[in-house]
């Protein structure tokens, strides 16, 4: 990322009982304070929200334990890990998968991700709409785009996708844009996370001198 003047670093969260492992990202060295705390205030808060999940799951299990109804060791597997990776930075934008595991004594550990794409000059938290030019049908090609994809990995009985989510989640890399899909969105927890990528040559009406230059 040598034409970005911004770095990402770490702010750690680490516990032993329950063991939480949070990595979160915080920008530095942003041209305007404002904006890089509003942005490293959002980038906090994803995983707050997954520790606050957590918190109130494992209550629940502990009150269960303490009922009798669970055995004591389900304590042992009381787990929270979350990472990140820095999928674009340049001097325009910002894109941040956000990832990681809990496990609260359920059948398997529950995966999850969550993409949030800045404007640095601005803060802008963008939504998949902001990508495009205003009229633009790229829900639609999208749509398509992704209902071919899953007939030619034969997965038509595995996936049930009827179109693109309202808040859809997505993160931006130097060479295209990634459509994707936690376990259970759209398929089994089997199938894992699901990944659909599109080249910004074939994504029509894309605002390319806004997202790369």
């Amino acid at each position: 990322y040598a034409d970005a003047k911004v770095i990402v670093e770490s702010k750690d969260i680490i516990k032993d009982k329950p063991k939480i492992e949070l990595y979160i990202p915080q920008l530095r060295d942003l041209v305007d304070g404002n904006i890089q705390r509003q942005i490293n205030q959002q980038l906090t808060a994803t995983t707050e929200s997954a520790l606050d999940d957590f918190n109130q799951l494992t209550n629940n299990m502990l009150l269960s334990i303490k009922k009798g109804s669970l055995p004591a060791e389900y304590a042992n597997r009381l787990t929270l890990v979350s990472d990140y990776e820095v999928k674009l930075l340049n001097k325009n934008i910002v894109s941040i998968l956000q990832y990681g595991y809990q496990d609260t004594g359920g059948a398997h550990p529950m995966p999850f991700a969550y993409a949030q794409t800045f404007n640095i000059k601005t803060g802008k938290n963008y939504a998949l709409k902001d990508l495009f030019q205003p009229m633009s049908s790229f829900a639609y090609y999208l749509t398509e785009k992704i209902k071919l994809e899953i007939k030619l990995r034969n997965k038509q009985d595995n996936y049930i996708f009827t179109g693109l989510q309202e808040q859809q989640k997505f993160f931006l890399t130097r060479e295209g844009l990634f459509i994707y899909y936690q376990p259970y969105e759209i398929a089994p927890y089997s199938e894992g996370f699901i990944y659909f990528f599109f080249p910004y040559s074939d994504l029509p009406d894309i605002k390319l001198d806004e997202i790369l230059y």
